[in-house]
């Protein structure tokens, strides 16, 4: 896959996911970038919305997307990759997000454990889209 293509990808990934969280922000009153705020201070990740009742259904209709499911297929020799090689991917996923949602990544930066709340964020995916596939 090309660069290119691959940023493409997690753009579309990464939009996928921050709408879920969206959507979990709307039901709490609060916009994305405070929901956000408030997971990385209470050290939530992905696999608490996966593994919560209330939220499963949000998780099962992301995953179930036909746009999702071909990235998944695209994607899935990622999901074996080493948590050390995902710590060091991070900073390509920061600048990702940073080309899609800049105040967002401003709230992971600067919040104390930010960046290691997304790596977590990044490895609890990894598993999560497993067993998708």
């Amino acid at each position: 896959m090309s660069s290119y293509m691959k940023k493409v990808s997690a753009h579309l990934f990464l939009r996928r996911v921050f709408r879920v969280l969206d959507d979990v922000a709307k039901e709490e009153n609060v916009t994305l970038l405070e929901h956000v705020s408030n997971m990385i201070k209470s050290g939530e990740t992905l696999v608490y919305y996966a593994d919560s009742e209330k939220y499963r259904g949000q998780i099962d209709d992301l995953f179930g997307r036909s746009s999702v499911r071909f990235l998944l297929g695209r994607s899935k020799g990622y999901f074996n990759t080493p948590e050390s090689d995902i710590r060091e991917a991070l900073p390509w996923w920061m600048d990702r997000i940073k080309e899609i949602n800049p105040d967002l990544n401003y709230v992971i930066v600067v919040e104390p454990n930010g960046q290691e709340w997304f790596v977590q964020m990044c490895i609890d995916l990894t598993k999560i889209c497993k067993g998708y596939i």
